[in-house]
């Protein structure tokens, strides 16, 4: 089973206002490196005193376009390098890759999984 990543929201000072990033980095990769803008999944906006966290994030989520550019450059460099992916790639032809995490309602429903 794949290892689940965990969220983290960083906290910066931008202009006048304070703006929260969300990435998947550790606090430990960020503290060493820092937090490059690719690895930013967005930002949210502070939370109101009204409000849930979910609601929070319902609201004011920005996603960050270079973050799915990075993305989507690693995950194609990764299928590129596994030659069982390729070999079926090649197979079928045609088709889509979805990722669907563990919030999708596919998983929830239990629908049966199909290998393209």
């Amino acid at each position: 089973m794949a290892e689940e990543l965990e969220e983290n929201i960083y906290v910066a000072r931008v202009g006048e206002n304070m703006v929260q990033y969300v990435t998947f980095l550790s606090h430990d990769l960020v503290f060493k490196y820092g937090l490059k803008e690719s690895v930013i999944v967005g930002s949210i906006d502070a939370k109101r005193e009204d409000e849930t966290p979910d609601q929070q994030l319902s609201r004011s989520f920005r996603p960050n376009p270079e973050f799915r550019t990075t993305l989507n450059a690693f995950i194609d460099k990764v299928l590129r390098s596994s030659e069982g992916l390729m070999t079926a790639a090649k197979k079928q032809k045609d088709g889509y890759v979805y990722i669907i995490d563990s919030e999708h309602t596919l998983l929830k429903e239990k629908s049966p999984r199909r290998t393209l």
